[in-house]
């Protein structure tokens, strides 16, 4: 019972923290099972039981309020409005258009390409131009476009190029 009432002493201090009155007891129930403890806080009584199972202890809280609660209270005023938020959008003149280099693509022949955003800038859009090739993949890939060009034809493809359409911050 010790214990028990070390707890009760506890939590007693804590709501005499909250502040109220507060007045502890502790009793042992008739069938010798829980020991209970209640703490007065106003008009609000905390319960709190420890029962004792066989070869462990566990301990359970239950909270009982003996007073009503009141009627909600009248809304409050509304608060000032906020700054305005940034403008949205895409900025058109924030968007550039690179491209890699030039290049003419022999019968038979294969090239990697890439074009590069200038720094800060993100792939929003691609392009390419292949002549008489063929594109095996054209990704974005953040910063930059990559493509792999290769050329089945039996004649040269000219001025095979990929694009890169970036958003600048």
């Amino acid at each position: 019972m010790g214990r028990v009432l070390t707890v009760a002493a506890v939590v007693a201090a804590i709501l005499a923290l909250i502040g109220g009155s507060v007045a502890v007891a502790g009793r042992q129930s008739p069938a010798k099972q829980a020991t209970i403890v209640e703490a007065h806080l106003n008009d609000q009584m905390i319960i709190l039981e420890r029962h004792f199972l066989a070869r462990r202890a566990k301990v359970v809280g239950r909270l009982s309020m003996t007073a009503t609660r009141g009627p909600r209270g009248p809304r409050g005023p509304r608060g000032p409005q906020g700054p305005p938020g940034p403008a949205g959008g895409l900025d058109p003149n924030k968007v550039v258009t690179v491209r890699s280099a030039y290049v003419d693509l022999a019968p038979g022949a294969s090239t990697g390409a890439q074009a590069d955003c200038p720094s800060g800038g993100t792939v929003i859009g691609t392009g390419y131009y292949l002549s008489n090739a063929k594109a095996g993949f054209l990704l974005s890939y953040g910063w930059f476009v990559g493509a792999f060009i290769y050329n089945d034809t039996e004649a040269t493809a000219h001025n095979v190029n990929v694009q890169a359409i970036c958003a600048m911050p």
